[in-house]
């Protein structure tokens, strides 16, 4: 037997049945608090007793160690617990509520939780993979933020928008090129972010972190992909140090790309935003076209070239 008894002014009274003795038992901590715990601990029929006494689906749970609270649902994904996840879902548990504290969804509690499972699950079962929280954050600048390749790849893969901005005017690839995490700043150029605005990030600029980071070969392909250099003004008042990468900047600054680089950039920037990658692969063009506009054929060449 199971329920939580709540008396006016007084703490919610949880009376379980004691497993040893089968006795009632009464326990005056927060039922919140104890369903809190029991989705950290993964004690999944211990949630269930829980989420049976009446306890809304959509209420936000506090952690003492941080500030922030998180759904449900969402503090299930912040563990990364997919039997809890799917006991939730099951129970009609809305997959895409955003908290009214922070509007933030489970996805985005399992790309702060770094659990890549817990992503792949949710987008699968419907999660949203562009619903903003109330500063604007969309789960995969959530994850850039916290530099976790793999689940931006998974996000790219279904349909995150690369573009979006947070409220700060930073975008995936602002993120990605202040941590100076070459494997993510790829995985972001290829899936179609060439955002060129100012924020206060860094530089200012993703181009301009990546040339004071000498990250040559990404600034190639940021370029090459249809990066445009119109706010590049760092380069004409030598504010950062010089390296290989701004001499390639400032190259390409007084020369312009190819015909057949030119053609690859526009086709990029018509076609990007969402599923880049699968709207080139549906093309009906060659293979070696194909492969040419998803940047998996370009070659970087040596600085010596310039």
């Amino acid at each position: 037997m199971f329920w939580i008894q709540l008396q006016c002014g007084l703490t919610p009274r949880v009376i379980t049945t004691d497993a040893g003795s089968g006795q009632p038992s009464i326990n005056f901590r927060d039922p919140e608090e104890l369903l809190f715990e029991a989705i950290t601990n993964g004690n999944l029929s211990r949630v269930k007793q829980l989420m049976s006494s009446g306890i809304n689906s959509n209420t936000i749970l506090h952690n003492s160690k941080r500030w922030e609270g998180a759904s449900i649902l969402g503090t299930a994904a912040y563990e990364g617990h997919l039997n809890i996840i799917r006991y939730l879902l099951e129970m009609k548990v809305s997959i895409n509520f955003r908290d009214p504290c922070l509007g933030r969804t489970a996805l985005h509690w399992a790309c702060m939780g770094k659990k890549l499972d817990a992503v792949r699950y949710l987008i699968k079962f419907g999660a949203d993979v562009n619903l903003a929280d109330r500063d604007n954050v969309t789960p995969i600048l959530t994850a850039t933020m916290n530099k976790l390749c793999d689940i931006c790849k998974v996000l790219i893969d279904n349909g995150a928008n690369v573009d979006q901005v947070d409220r700060l005017n930073s975008s995936p690839l602002h993120f990605a090129c202040n941590h100076g995490d070459t494997k993510l700043i790829c995985e972001i150029i290829k899936g179609g972010c060439v955002r060129n605005n100012l924020d206060i990030i860094g530089r200012g600029t993703p181009l301009a972190n990546l040339a004071m980071n000498n990250d040559f070969e990404n600034c190639y392909i940021l370029m090459e992909a249809g990066y445009r250099l119109g706010n590049e003004k760092w380069v004409h008042s030598n504010q950062l140090e010089s390296n290989k990468a701004t001499h390639l900047v400032s190259y390409r600054m007084k020369n312009p790309p190819s015909l057949k680089s030119a053609c690859r950039m526009t086709i990029r920037r018509r076609l990007g935003g969402h599923y880049l990658s699968r709207k080139i692969k549906t093309l009906n063009f060659p293979a070696s076209l194909k492969s040419y506009l998803l940047l998996e054929t370009l070659w970087c060449p040596s600085i010596d070239n310039f």
